[in-house]
């Protein structure tokens, strides 16, 4: 493989990565979760759920339960503990931090409310 193969590589690899991290950041609810999570390493699962505006819609709560968190787990970016109830970081979270620190800095200038 030549060095610029290499380069190139990696710059795929660098993207699919932002596009996985946008992803995530796509929906208000997951922003929320991995918000909360800025200031300390761990929450009750319930602090996560009053987190998320109209989480007390049970269509809300299903789908946060049952696709964001799950979602967010998978990538590494929370763990959840079922039996004591807790939302922890997860090892990739310090992957997205940087991206979620820059967007609450620039909150006032983005469209929308932030997260």
């Amino acid at each position: 493989m030549t060095g610029s193969h290499c380069a190139e590589r990696k710059w795929d690899e660098r993207t699919n990565s932002l596009d996985l991290l946008f992803d995530l950041l796509s929906k208000s609810a997951r922003r929320r979760v991995l918000e909360t999570l800025i200031t300390t390493d761990e929450v009750p699962e319930t602090t996560v759920l009053d987190a998320v505006p109209d989480a007390a819609s049970e269509r809300l709560r299903v789908r946060l339960e049952h696709t964001d968190l799950p979602k967010l787990e998978a990538a590494g970016l929370i763990t959840r503990n079922r039996e004591s109830g807790l939302v922890r970081r997860g090892p990739e979270y310090d992957t997205i931090r940087p991206l979620l620190e820059a967007l609450d800095d620039a909150s006032e200038d983005l469209p929308g409310e932030w997260p």
